[in-house]
């Protein structure tokens, strides 16, 4: 029989011997094997009985490197049954931290086939490896839903990784719980990737930027509590958003377009940033002198703090950049451009990513 076939006969009748031949001929066969792996990992593996079939596909996947990771992630994403999910955060979570150590949370995977995979070897602690590890399981984790699927599938990943104490599993479990306890922040590469291509369509519009940081206002300010869009305030000012954050302060915020000028070349602010800065000043003084009325709902306000968004920073020449500091740390309204609020989310998610739940411990 050729592969497929015998991928039908397993699929008819399991047997584990028969099992890891299939598997080692899909090594053996490189792209096309990698192809028939995902077919046979996509074969009915929910049952019980199986639970160690589906565990020895996940496994050889990481022999195709990133594609292998790539694969598992969209299972996780679509995976049905919340078990798999957990099965597929531990072996990411070990991944992204010491691959061979996996055996500690899945004590039934046969030795021949950990031999073959040779764990040890060094593509699966490449720089690239990791990080494309790391990237998959804060993918999943953060799109996880509803929250009690995510806190069930999450339970059950750490229960596999808790199964041994060691290093290398507190390792894995301390990543994992930095990718669980970052759901709040709902920052993910894809989403960073479609606010970056928005960016840099031709003629975007105000609008259109304006709906995307409302459905992703951790680029506002990843420590957002709430954030009203387009809030009326009084009868003539409409603010493009009102920002609360965790500690209780307050943003009003005045957004224009990644097309606009922030400063011209002499360096003085460009007509629609002082337009710009204009506007989120009167959000604030309406907000503050209005306090007592504005408090019935914005809870606790006290006077807001302003941003600007307007333009890119990347655009400004080393003379602008300067002045531009210059004037957020002299002026009483923080001007940025769109690329700053997307760097910025980028430099959270990288070391989020690189770091997990890293502590400086000072003694």
């Amino acid at each position: 029989m050729n592969l497929p076939e015998k991928m039908d006969a397993i699929n008819q009748q399991y047997n584990q011997a028969e099992f890891e031949q299939i598997l080692f001929s899909c090594i053996e066969d490189g792209e096309l094997g990698f192809y028939h792996m995902q077919q046979l990992y996509r074969y009915n593996f929910d049952s019980w009985v199986r639970v160690k079939a589906r565990l020895m596909c996940e496994l050889t996947a990481m022999f195709w490197g990133i594609k292998g990771i790539d694969f598992l992630v969209e299972a996780g994403l679509n995976h049905e049954n919340k078990w798999v999910k957990g099965e597929i955060l531990i072996v990411l979570s070990h991944a992204a931290t010491s691959l061979e150590h996996v055996v500690e949370s899945f004590i039934h995977v046969p030795d021949n086939l950990l031999k073959r995979l040779d764990l040890t070897n060094e593509k699966y602690h490449s720089e690239n490896f990791i990080r494309a590890a790391k990237d998959g399981l804060l993918n999943i984790v953060v799109n996880l839903e509803p929250e009690h699927i995510a806190t069930s599938v999450v339970s059950h990943a750490i229960d596999g990784l808790a199964f041994k104490d060691s290093p290398y599993s507190k390792k894995a479990l301390d990543l994992l719980l930095a990718a669980f306890s970052s759901r709040w922040l709902h920052i993910t590469r894809k989403k960073l990737m479609d606010y970056l291509s928005l960016l840099q369509k031709p003629h975007v519009s105000e609008e259109e930027i304006h709906k995307h940081i409302a459905s992703n206002p951790y680029l506002l300010d990843p420590f957002y509590a709430h954030i009203w869009s387009k809030e009326p305030l009084g009868e003539e000012l409409i603010a493009d958003f009102i920002v609360r954050l965790m500690d209780g302060s307050y943003i009003a915020v005045e957004i224009e377009k990644p097309t606009d000028l922030i400063m011209t070349r002499k360096g003085d602010m460009s007509a629609p940033t002082t337009h710009a800065i204009r506007q989120a000043i009167e959000y604030r003084s309406w907000l503050t002198d209005n306090r007592l009325y504005a408090q019935q709902r914005f809870e606790n306000l006290r006077r807001p703090s302003c941003l600007v968004v307007i333009g890119m920073e990347n655009s400004l020449s080393e003379k602008q950049q300067k002045l531009l500091t210059q004037r957020n740390e002299q002026g009483d309204v923080k001007i940025v451009g769109f690329d700053w609020l997307y760097q910025r989310a980028e430099t959270i998610l990288d070391n989020l990513i690189r770091h997990g739940l890293e502590r400086l411990e000072f003694k």
